[in-house]
């Protein structure tokens, strides 16, 4: 059985928000990651699929630069796409740093088997997802989801077919679900939105057998 987050963090009936990021290593497991952060009964406010550069990774880790382990961490955070998100739920960011566990995935396995960190993640660098700190969290979502953000939206792949997803798959936890067995590889994801409709949308240019995605998802499928 999970475990829950401790009673007495649980305070307030109002949303609030965190900042979380999948990693590279986590991108792969990507279905799972989502449909787990569902049942935690998080809202996802916001996604975009992004690459850190070495000037951007700089700057949104200013924190660690100098440390020794920062060059290795650079390296990691630059070798593929991530995949930001807003979160909101009650407490979300306690309750987002305790669904994800200890920070090294070794550690968390034999502590917090139960948590994110323990089912995808490798080791202490490898850990699948990031959370952000309490002091940090609105400067983590501004810096991904800004008017001014600096992260950019990957190329796509030549065979990727864009899809206009509603909302309501975030809503409704089904956005794991929609992207399984399809082409991780060529993959891009952002929220966008319509203003003359008043809608709001998530941006989907993916790779594999969409035909069968449109039959089985069509309540989400708006294009």
């Amino acid at each position: 059985h999970l475990k829950m987050l401790p009673r007495r963090r649980m305070h307030s009936s109002i949303l609030t928000s965190t900042f979380a990021l999948i990693k590279p290593d986590g991108m792969t497991h990507l279905p799972g990651l989502l449909r787990t952060i569902h049942s935690h009964n998080f809202l996802i406010a916001n996604l975009k699929f992004s690459y850190f550069t070495p000037s951007t990774f700089t700057i949104f880790y200013s924190d660690h630069v100098g440390k020794p382990f920062f060059p290795g961490y650079l390296a990691f955070l630059t070798s593929g796409p991530v995949l930001g998100l807003h979160l909101k739920r009650q407490d979300a960011q306690a309750h987002w740093r305790w669904t994800i566990g200890p920070t090294d995935s070794d550690t968390a396995r034999k502590t917090r088997p139960d948590s994110i960190r323990a089912e995808f993640g490798t080791d202490g660098r490898k850990n699948a997802v990031h959370g952000a700190d309490e002091d940090r969290v609105d400067f983590e979502i501004e810096f991904f989801f800004g008017p001014d953000s600096p992260m950019p939206i990957p190329d796509r792949s030549k065979d990727a077919v864009q899809v206009l997803l509603s909302s309501q798959v975030l809503a409704d936890g089904k956005l794991g679900d929609f992207l399984e067995g399809l082409e991780l590889s060529g993959l891009s994801l952002a929220s966008t939105s319509d203003p003359a409709k008043g809608a709001n949308f998530v941006e989907a240019w993916v790779s594999g057998d969409i035909k069968e995605k449109s039959l089985s998802f069509p309540q989400y499928i708006i294009s």
